[in-house]
């Protein structure tokens, strides 16, 4: 046993000195062979926990780059599938504008055609009515109770003026009889000496309601008519009786005309109403509600005179003001006379029936403050019939694929149409046109670019959808000649080609679409991307997937007629600007997103660089330095070893006297 050995204090020494020099060798020796000169928490704990956490964070981050790689590679796929479907659509547009600019597709175009209507012409699409004339309605009044000035009723026939009457040439005279109160008829005739001495004009030609009015009241002087005057404020021209008394009437018979056109006075744009139930009241003292509201009914509909209306707020109501609050009640018009104070309220009533108003219900007083009777207000009259005639008649279009139906009404007022120009106006914006045929019939056509469309009179939404009065029974458009167009036309075959090479390329953006993945994931047919950023997970990118196949893009195989004519092709191309709009879009969303990962990419890169630096500057051995301990450990151990050895001579020369 080593303790059995006894040494000399200077072979321990050196003995220890050789052990811990080749203990020191043995560390200089692994520094050099690792690189590290911390490589167990031996060498140093704080070093080696620190570099060992800064490796395995660098580790993690360095797995996590290979899913950023593929992300990038994910959206670089979808950017490449966006461009190459994006030329497939503009290839689309290609092929569309060139069947815009191929002969057309049809021989003949779609036709709308109305039956014969007498007297058409361009420019008088109204002619042509038959009028049954309306019989005469009169109305009883009282006296105003409310305010001191006296108020008296009067008979009315009051009908809207429309169009013009030209009594310029000889026999085209207006006769007509009136009788007041009963009275004998006296004959009333209305020439072109007439027109020209009441207007002070030479051409024999009535304008407007206030000239025809005008011309009627100097024809009643002329007749020495008294106790019937005209009114033609308004748009209406009202005949009134100007008698006084509890009841009062007047009657207009024997209307004749040699103007060309029938007996009735409205065939020449006159009295066209005349008939319609009234009642006429004079309301010149006005009405007094300001000791609080006054409510009545009209036809019992509820009419509210406030306390604080009227024309000064203060709740005394004029004829006219009266006059504001009963119109807008259902199926009456009111109107207020301001040279007479005359307060007029007709019924509109149902052509060919008869109907009432009444005014009654009156929550304080009665009638009598209006101007009428006491008792309730009514009337009956019949209102004259037309039929046969376009006048207030309509006709509605739906043009195919819209679901908003256009009215086109017709008559001489605002917004109204009575002539073929006028007509063509408001037809032109759903790409149709009108003519008037030589056998006076109105026939309606589709224009060039809606040359394929046809037209129906049942709900058919692949046709333009005819309907309105004008195709009532008994009315002009009523069992109208349709004919459809005739697709037969120079290019036909061409633009049937161009549908098929649509189609097509259709298949084509669909297969692109699928074939637009990387490592399994497509994000232009839908699948979704998450590209996890950290190795907690706490910071990611989330990519939704869109659907770029044709279908997803809103288009869709096309039929011969959708390139059969230029309003079919112009909504397939806005079908295919709005598929474009969209490809941009997203294309524009995954280049962003493509940045970012870019940029997450080459932080990450540089983030494990750091990382692993500070773990290295933690851990790792100068190899210079380690390289001179090294040398002088070798030279501490050789000097050592003959230091042992020069300490060992004492013994060896012991040894020799027993030699």
């Amino acid at each position: 046993m080593s303790s059995d050995v006894t040494l000399s204090a200077a072979v321990r020494n050196n003995l220890l000195a050789l052990q811990n020099t080749a203990s020191m060798m043995a560390t200089t020796q692994e520094r050099l062979a690792t690189g590290k000169k911390v490589n167990s928490a031996l060498d140093n704990p704080t070093n080696f926990f620190t570099a060992s956490s800064l490796d395995s964070r660098a580790n993690d981050l360095t797995s996590l780059l290979d899913g950023v790689s593929n992300g990038v590679q994910t959206l670089q796929a979808a950017d490449s599938g966006i461009t190459g479907i994006t030329s497939l659509v503009n290839q689309l547009q290609a092929t569309a504008r060139q069947a815009l600019q191929a002969s057309a597709s049809y021989s003949s175009k779609a036709t709308f055609t109305s039956g014969a209507i007498t007297g058409l012409t361009a420019g008088n699409l109204l002619a042509g009515a038959t009028t049954t004339a309306a019989t005469h309605a009169s109305a009883t009044g009282g006296t105003a109770i409310t305010d001191p000035v006296a108020a008296t009723s009067g008979s009315q026939a009051a009908a809207t003026f429309s169009g013009s009457i030209d009594l310029s040439t000889s026999g085209s005279d207006i006769t007509f009889k009136v009788a007041v109160d009963g009275g004998t008829a006296t004959t009333v005739t209305i020439n072109k000496s007439e027109v020209d001495a009441a207007l002070g004009t030479s051409d024999g030609l009535i304008n407007n309601s206030t000239d025809f009015a005008t011309v009627i009241n100097h024809a009643l002087g002329t007749a020495s008519l008294t106790g019937v005057t005209a009114d033609g404020t308004g748009g209406q021209v009202t005949l009134r009786s100007s008698s006084t008394g509890a009841t009062s009437s007047i009657a207009i018979t024997n209307v004749a005309s040699d103007n060309g056109s029938g007996s009735a006075l409205s065939d020449i744009g006159g009295l066209d109403n005349l008939g319609t139930a009234q009642a006429g009241a004079d309301a010149s003292g006005g009405v007094d509600a300001s000791g609080g509201n006054i409510t009545f009914k009209v036809n019992n509909t509820t009419v509210t005179l406030s306390s604080t209306g009227g024309t000064n707020g203060d709740g005394h109501y004029s004829a006219q003001d009266i006059a504001d609050a009963i119109n807008g009640t259902t199926g009456i018009t009111a109107h207020a006379d301001a040279a007479s104070g005359i307060l007029t309220l007709t019924s509109t009533g149902t052509a060919g029936a008869s109907d009432a108003l009444s005014v009654d219900n009156f929550s304080s007083g009665d009638a009598t403050q209006l101007g009428f009777a006491t008792a309730a207000v009514s009337t009956n009259g019949t209102d004259a019939v037309t039929t046969g005639g376009l006048s207030g008649q309509t006709l509605t279009f739906t043009k195919p694929g819209d679901s908003t139906a256009t009215t086109i009404t017709f008559g001489s007022g605002a917004g109204q149409v009575d002539t073929l120009d006028k007509l063509n106006t408001a037809l032109s914006a759903l790409d149709l046109q009108a003519t008037v045929t030589s056998d006076n019939k109105i026939q309606i056509t589709t224009s060039n670019s809606a040359g394929a469309e046809n037209f129906s009179t049942t709900t058919d939404t692949t046709r333009y959808q005819v309907g309105g009065t004008a195709t009532d029974t008994g009315n002009a458009f009523n069992g109208a000649t349709v004919a459809d167009a005739s697709l037969t036309g120079d290019g036909v075959d061409a633009r049937n080609n161009f549908v098929t090479q649509y189609n097509s390329l259709l298949g084509q953006i669909d297969s692109l679409a699928q074939d637009s993945s990387f490592n399994g994931v497509n994000l232009l047919n839908g699948d979704d991307l998450t590209i996890t950023m950290n190795e907690t997970g706490s910071s990611k990118l989330d990519i939704k997937g869109v659907n770029d196949s044709s279908a997803g893009l809103g288009l869709q195989a096309i039929g011969n007629l959708d390139f059969a004519d230029s309003d079919s092709i112009n909504k397939v191309l806005a079908t295919l600007n709005n598929a474009v709009a969209t490809l941009r879009s997203q294309s524009s969303q995954f280049g962003s997103n493509l940045s970012v990962v870019q940029t997450r990419q080459d932080f990450t890169k540089s983030l494990v660089n750091v990382l692993q630096t500070g773990s290295s500057n933690l851990t790792t051995a100068d190899s210079n330095e380690e390289g001179a301990n090294l040398l002088a450990l070798q030279t501490r151990q050789s000097l050592s070893t003959t230091a042992l050895s020069m300490a060992s001579q004492a013994d060896q020369n012991v040894l020799r006297l027993f030699q």
